[in-house]
């Protein structure tokens, strides 16, 4: 009996571990693709956001050079507040909430007016699903709060990670994603969106800087924290929607994976 050749019998081009792994990576890349460059981006994201909370968190829990490095930048913005910052970033800080919940509000109705049944779960999962996870997180980690925090702080919660970093983050993003993909936005408007979301986000990180309310590494994990959850809800959107896809796509056009 003949050894086989090695060629694929519908084809005249041989099959190698090359081609293969040409054709992942061009898959991967694709943009029309539901498992394509948006899921590679997800993962992406996902995987860089784990990895700075996690070295954030090492760091906060063993690393005394990170915290003394957290107090001095702490009492440097408690000690350098103008009385115009402090009124500026105490309206800024209303952006992560309680704002950040009357756009989720304003969203959820826009979604069920749509009958967009699929985002509107995305929206309501991804969002209260932060907000449980900052929850745990601090609850798990256990930092108190900088001794400036009393000054706008009503009761006792813990400092690690940032929930308006965090929440800011997961919601800004996920709405400039849902806007741009609803309004197919592409080029310039696709770039506004994103870039005021991360604004947003940033300037809301700020804002508990400079009143107090969290120390320097609260605000970067909140802002890696939320990434990596959004980054993770967004991986399962585009599998969920390629399966979608495939389901009702003929047996003999299935979408590329």
């Amino acid at each position: 009996m003949r050894e086989s050749s090695g060629r694929n019998p519908m084809s005249a081009t041989p099959v190698t571990w090359r081609s293969r792994v040409r054709y992942f990576l061009l898959a991967r890349l694709d943009r029309s693709s539901e498992l394509g460059l948006g899921l590679t981006m997800s993962v992406l994201l996902f995987a860089g956001g784990i990895w700075a909370f996690s070295g954030l968190l090492e760091d906060v829990l063993e690393a005394e050079s990170l915290v003394r490095w957290d107090i001095a930048s702490t009492n440097w913005f408690h000690a350098h507040q103008p009385a115009w910052a402090v009124q500026f970033f105490h309206a800024v800080t209303q952006l992560g909430s309680p704002v950040a919940w009357v756009v989720f509000i304003l969203v959820v109705t826009w979604l069920v007016s749509r009958h967009d049944r699929l985002l509107l779960w995305v929206w309501i999962a991804t969002n209260v699903g932060g907000v449980i996870l900052q929850l745990v997180l601090k609850s798990s980690v256990h930092r108190t709060r900088p001794a400036h925090a009393s000054t706008y702080l009503h009761g006792t919660t813990y400092s690690f990670p940032s929930g308006h970093a965090m929440n800011s983050t997961i919601l800004y993003v996920l709405l400039a994603y849902m806007l741009s993909t609803i309004f197919e936005w592409r080029g310039a408007r696709r770039v506004v969106a994103y870039g005021s979301a991360g604004f947003i986000s940033l300037a809301v990180g700020l804002s508990r800087l400079v009143l107090g309310m969290h120390f320097p590494s609260d605000v970067v994990a909140g802002l890696a924290a939320g990434g990596a959850w959004l980054a993770a809800c967004l991986s399962v959107l585009h599998v969920v929607r390629w399966r979608a896809l495939a389901r009702r796509a003929p047996t003999t056009s299935r979408p590329a994976a």
